[in-house]
């Protein structure tokens, strides 16, 4: 009885797709789209997509090979009008790649609709792939290399996934992957079984139960059924399908193949495109030196010959029967190697390597993408007599000679201070992926009690890299600097490619923060659309940081169709129109009412700019936060829309003469001072409140029980705040940008609302009693008189006497 076997999904998550390779997985003029449509599926515009690439190509020779696989076949669903051509790829003796077409095929389908391809039988080719035409815009729904099989020839299998703990934050990483990629997975699942040595026992047994996951002190194998050992390490990054191919791979090996091993093609961490040489590879073999798997050749040259001595210890497979004695195995059994079997690995130095290095986790990106600075603010990301230029490829920046750089700015220095205050980081440093020759100093400030700021050099050091090369300096703890930053004197091209502020902490105190934005809108669709595109292309694309987010918009004007945009992440709301205090009230309850209950809602305008590290930073602030901080808002800055580096607020002040206004002068933040006077400690006090254009709130706060007045319109966000006694956390960095205020004047909003909810708010709150709001409007009043402004004395009278009405 035969049996049909899915051997290899086809990937076209266009979330999935980093920047720079793209050609990994298509190659195209046009983006597939990610849609959801009861389930996940994939738009391709009218045009040419190529699937012969390193991802998406098919390994027949190799599965022809070494398995026991016949009729195997290319299956799709689709929908639309398009030709599908198949098409291989093999060495002709002269050792030139020739093509081979296997077929073309037309289809037109006003529906899901299932088709299959056969491959034929016959073909010379190593590797097989298919290109689509689409002559409109099309969809596919899902996609996979199948082949039938005789029950008898597959093998028994039960893997053992063998990982040993390097810090809890990469075992829990990997515990999400595996989830996703093996254990929901109903064909792979009962295949393997999870076993993490934890010699130390610092790992909670209860966090790891599901799924049979064995945690033991020992690194041998330890289910007795196991027939394959595999080796994973934790902090690599690896592919979902990769570990499909793995198990189909072993499962239907041909008999006089069984003691071969399986092993992952090394790819760099960094340079994702990149796959390793590596040194006890044979030389004659397709991977004695870095290969570029973007281009179309490569992907036939790593699979015309096998590699029977290839390593990558950090992913490879073997028989339990190889172990040398229940051993580790010094020398390994001869491998198989296959396109699309891979891990992302770094280079290293093993001897400066330590098994127990604990997890390091990024605080902070560098902001050096120059696209994405806007004219007059440079100086909010870098100084220097040159500009930065935009990167070719994934690197994001290039900075050019004779040149100096100063990134002690608000965007790109540490809040070492603070991020030392109020969370369990340690071990902080500056990371950078770069290649060139250059120098940097390291350098932070600080401001005294009298105001005046001083400046603290840490280190300086000097590169010649012809490589790239990723370079860590610890920042030392006892540093007296609130701030901390770099600069680089460039004394040729250098290349950027990423960079950031890390630091370690202890596993114990590492939390798991899951933060709910609740935005309301009133019909400004410009905005909202703009704002969800942006970060659905940055934090809900983010496989680490997306499941820690969610998104209520609550639609006051029900101008949204809701299902345009709902998803896994997101949920527009319609709503009546309650106002600003009404919809942000609604967010906290549709917030509170979700399956999973949230640690946080971050209120957030709907008519804002925003860059997305600011959710980063919130989302690791929250993740090592101190306990004793847990009560604490997150309060964002509002920058001025229309003087971009001008910071109007992050923390306000009821004042006791009435007045709202902020805590800190208008800093110009493109000035050098600016950010580190910004970053000065606020005072405790009972009339300070953050205002709800960007305010992360806990809800050990944010309750059913504890929700905003119902104020039409203004301070909702100064009364819940006063009510709450709430304390603040600002940070550099944490922002986002809104009209001014001083731009949209209403006599209705300034004159009536504002001063009707103010009495309210004084009236409710003991610890306003001492803020004269009579007095202010008895002074407005008499203003308003001298300028014959007869109306807006109207509106300060109705105020008094709506307020006088009771509730």
């Amino acid at each position: 009885m035969s049996e049909k076997i899915v051997l290899q999904k086809i990937m076209l998550d266009s979330i999935a797709v980093e920047d720079g390779v793209d050609s990994l997985y298509y190659r195209s003029s046009n983006k597939t789209v990610r849609v959801l449509e009861g389930g996940t599926s994939y738009v391709l515009q009218a045009g040419y997509y190529d699937f012969s690439t390193y991802l998406n190509s098919f390994s027949i020779g190799k599965w022809r090979k070494y398995t026991a696989g016949r009729s195997y076949s290319l299956e799709l669903d689709v929908k639309g009008e398009m030709t599908i051509e198949l098409m291989g790829h093999f060495a002709g003796r002269d050792g030139e790649i020739r093509k081979e077409w296997n077929g073309s095929y037309y289809a037109d389908y006003y529906k899901k609709t299932h088709i299959s391809i056969p491959i034929p039988s016959d073909i010379f080719s190593e590797v097989v792939a298919f290109q689509i035409f689409a002559q409109t815009k099309c969809t596919i729904y899902d996609g996979y290399y199948a082949c039938e099989a005789e029950e008898a020839d597959l093998q028994d299998l039960k893997i053992e996934i063998l990982t040993k703990r390097n810090g809890n934050g990469s075992i829990r990483r990997l515990q999400s992957f595996l989830n996703r990629a093996v254990f929901d997975q109903e064909d792979l699942a009962p295949l393997f079984v999870w076993h993490i040595a934890d010699p130390e026992g610092k790992l909670d047994p209860k966090e790891f139960a599901e799924n049979g996951t064995v945690l033991t002190t020992s690194d041998l194998p330890c289910v007795p059924a196991a027939t394959h050992v595999l080796y994973m390490a934790a902090d690599s990054k690896y592919l979902d399908d990769s570990m499909r191919r793995i198990g189909m791979m072993l499962r239907m090996l041909r008999r006089e193949y069984r003691s071969l091993g399986l092993a992952g093609l090394a790819m760099d961490l960094y340079q994702r495109n990149m796959q390793y040489a590596l040194e006890n590879a044979d030389a004659s073999s397709p991977i004695a030196s870095d290969r570029d798997m973007n281009q179309w050749d490569s992907v036939v040259l790593n699979e015309i010959e096998d590699i029977s001595s290839y390593e990558n210890r950090s992913f490879y497979c073997i028989p339990v029967s190889e172990r040398e004695d229940n051993k580790p195995a010094q020398k390994l059994p001869q491998m198989i190697t296959m396109n699309g079997i891979c891990s992302w690995c770094e280079e290293k130095d093993e001897e400066a390597v330590s098994e127990e290095a604990e997890e390091s986790f990024i605080l902070q990106k560098l902001m050096l993408d120059s696209v994405a600075i806007w004219d007059g603010t440079q100086e909010m990301y870098y100084r220097s007599d040159q500009k930065i230029v935009q990167g070719t490829g994934r690197d994001k920046a290039m900075i050019l000679p004779p040149g100096y750089y100063d990134f002690s700015t608000y965007f790109n220095s540490l809040s070492f201070e603070k991020w030392k205050k109020y969370t369990c980081a340690r071990h902080m440093k500056l990371e950078l992926d770069i290649q060139g020759r250059f120098r940097l100093d390291m350098m932070g400030h600080y401001m005294d009690s009298t105001g005046s700021i001083h400046k603290e050099w840490l280190g300086n050091y000097v590169y010649d890299l012809k490589r790239r090369k990723r370079l860590a300096f610890e920042i030392h703890m006892e540093t007296s600097s609130s701030v901390v930053a770099f600069q680089i004197t460039a004394d040729s091209e250098c290349r950027i490619y990423d960079g950031y502020y890390t630091a370690e902490a202890d596993d114990k105190e590492i939390r798991d923060p899951f933060i709910t934005l609740a935005t309301t809108t009133f019909k400004k669709e410009a905005y909202v659309r703009k704002n969800i595109s942006l970060l659905t292309k940055s934090i809900f694309a983010d496989k680490d940081l997306a499941p820690h987010f969610s998104w209520k918009i609550i639609d006051n004007g029900s101008t949204l169709d809701p299902e345009e945009f709902n998803n896994e992440f997101l949920q527009v709301i319609p709503n009546s129109n309650v106002g600003g205090s009404g919809g942000f009230c609604r967010g906290m309850i549709e917030a509170l009412d979700q399956k999973r209950k949230p640690t946080h809602v971050l209120l957030m305008d709907d008519d804002v700019y925003f860059m997305p590290e600011s959710f980063r930073r919130v989302y690791m602030l929250l993740k090592l936060l101190k306990p004793a901080y847990d009560d604490y808002f997150i309060s964002g800055a509002m920058l001025e829309i229309n003087q971009r580096n001008i910071q109007h607020e992050d923390v306000g002040v009821f004042r006791e003469n009435g007045e709202h206004g902020p805590t800190k002068p208008r800093y110009d933040l493109n000035l050098w001072d600016s950010p580190i006077r910004n970053e000065a400690p606020l005072k405790d006090d009972a009339h300070y409140y953050a205002g709800w254009w960007y305010c992360c709130v806990p809800t050990t706060i944010a309750r059913n029980d504890n929700l905003p007045l119902p104020f039409f319109i203004r301070g909702d966000d100064v009364e819940y705040s006063i009510r709450n006694h709430a304390k603040f956390i600002t940070m550099n960095g944490i922002c986002i940008w809104h009209e001014g205020f001083g731009t949209k004047f209403s006599a209705s909003l300034e004159l009536y609302q504002v001063h009707r909810n103010d009495l309210i708010l004084q009236t409710m709150n003991e610890s306003l009693k001492d803020v004269n709001v009579i007095d202010r409007m008895k002074n407005l009043f008499w203003e308003e008189m001298f300028k014959f402004n007869y109306k807006g004395c109207d509106l300060l009278l109705d105020a008094v006497e709506d307020f006088l009405k009771g509730p």
